[in-house]
């Protein structure tokens, strides 16, 4: 955390993503994981569509994560708080490449690749 200059506790509206992280895709992909375990979800909507949500207040770390997931090469929308990845091949990529740690995101998208 004192590397990259990551406050604990309470969070401020102020939070940004490190330089560190934005110059390098490995660091990129760990914090998508970890802000996507933590403050993620997936869900399926209407139709069994699947659905990657984020959610963050923090205005300036909004823009940063949807500008980094853009990077990456993922297509992601923003409403308020919430950002999402809503196209089937960058979801699938999503979990092949940032490989979330919360088991119950990975079980929940297990689950929609069956029923699909």
């Amino acid at each position: 955390r004192k590397e990259f200059n990551i406050p604990s506790g309470k969070k401020t509206s102020n939070l940004h993503i490190p330089p560190q992280i934005l110059t390098s895709s490995k660091l990129a992909r760990a914090y998508i994981r970890g802000l996507f375990d933590t403050d993620g979800s997936f869900y399926t909507r209407r139709n069994n569509e699947p659905v990657i949500e984020i959610i963050n207040t923090a205005p300036q770390l909004q823009k940063d994560v949807v500008d980094l997931l853009r990077s990456l090469g993922y297509k992601i929308g923003r409403s308020g708080k919430n950002m999402y990845i809503y196209n089937k091949k960058d979801i699938e990529r999503f979990f092949k490449e940032i490989k979330p740690a919360n088991r119950k995101h990975v079980e929940k998208y297990k689950k929609h690749l069956e029923d699909s």
